[in-house]
């Protein structure tokens, strides 16, 4: 199906992608061994040295981050009922620009008679996102892979985060109101094995978030292997939204909703590639402008689904269901 190099970190050789021709699930084969993590993420990949603060960050995604939070009520009443809510004119407004804007909308924290509502972050990183779930009020824990970046998401969430790799055993069955896999799904040796222990670690009516590149994105299709999102060799499969709910629903989880979150720089950075730039550069304060310029056609293309990102909401059906 394709053939490309490591364009980003330049881990050697040349990896193949294949689609199964019974699912259309797209994966590199043959796959890195446990043994060869160390040289396919080495010490400057960099999710693992990320010390931003929670707050740092483009202002754009700042901004997203808070009309999510104020329109997570209203989204998730109608979510889980026929109820409209009408809801203050803020969190309508807010609905109406996460939906238009494609923002990711995650549930709100409360305070129920077991505590306050559970979140587990499937590699974790180095905390930044826990710490701003931390203070949206979620008893929120993490697990990552990646040891020295668990220890700097310790000094943030402290004994809460597990470094190691995900796995059976970590926690009890049923004690998690929400899960979330921020651009990890990809990584995973066996992603549905991963799903099928995440149902169990869900509550009846528990949430799972899923962020993953989008393998039917325009981007992927035009610049095949210069493109960003393929990131090869680290990301071991490449889902469309068909084969993300296939996968869901084999581990009893329910897709509620799908959406393609507008991300200019992944084109922007494949686009740099395929014109010889060093894609690494284009990453720099200096060069957000020029990033921006894409919104608008990104915007176009994460409303038609073929945007370089997908976001996925699903949910454990309750019991009564």
């Amino acid at each position: 199906m394709l053939s490309a190099p490591d364009v980003s970190l330049g881990v050697p050789g040349v990896f193949n992608l294949v689609r199964c021709s019974r699912c259309g699930l797209v994966y590199e084969n043959p796959r890195p061994t446990s043994e060869s993590l160390d040289i396919i993420y080495p010490e400057s990949y960099a999710p693992h040295q990320d010390l931003r603060g929670p707050g740092v960050g483009p202002p754009l995604a700042r901004w997203g981050w808070k009309v999510g939070q104020v329109a997570a009520p209203l989204f998730f009443r109608r979510l889980q009922s026929s109820d409209s809510g009408v809801g203050g004119l803020r969190a309508r407004s807010s609905y109406v620009l996460a939906t238009l804007l494609q923002l990711p909308v995650l549930p709100p924290a409360w305070t129920g008679a077991d505590g306050a509502s559970r979140l587990l972050d499937i590699g974790c990183g180095t905390g930044r996102f826990l710490a701003q779930m931390l203070s949206a009020g979620w008893d929120a824990y993490g697990v990552e892979v990646d040891r020295e970046a668990a220890e700097r998401a310790r000094r943030i969430a402290g004994e809460r985060v597990l470094a190691g790799a995900f796995e059976p055993g970590l926690f009890t069955p049923g004690s998690f109101d929400l899960i979330t896999l921020g651009h990890v799904l990809e990584h995973l040796s066996s992603p549905s094995r991963a799903l099928s222990e995440v149902a169990q670690l869900l509550k009846p009516g528990g949430w799972l978030a899923i962020e993953v590149p989008n393998m039917n994105s325009l981007e992927a299709r035009v610049l095949g292997g210069h493109a960003y999102q393929l990131e090869l060799p680290r990301h071991f499969y490449h889902f469309t939204a068909e084969t993300l709910s296939m996968m869901l629903e084999k581990a009893t989880l329910r897709p509620v909703r799908t959406l393609f979150p507008i991300e200019p720089t992944s084109l922007y950075v494949s686009l740099r590639r395929k014109l010889g730039y060093n894609d690494q550069q284009g990453w720099g304060t200096g060069h957000i402008w020029r990033r921006r310029l894409l919104w608008p056609l990104c915007a176009l293309l994460s409303w038609t689904g073929t945007g370089s990102q997908m976001a996925v909401l699903a949910t454990k059906p309750s019991e009564k269901t």
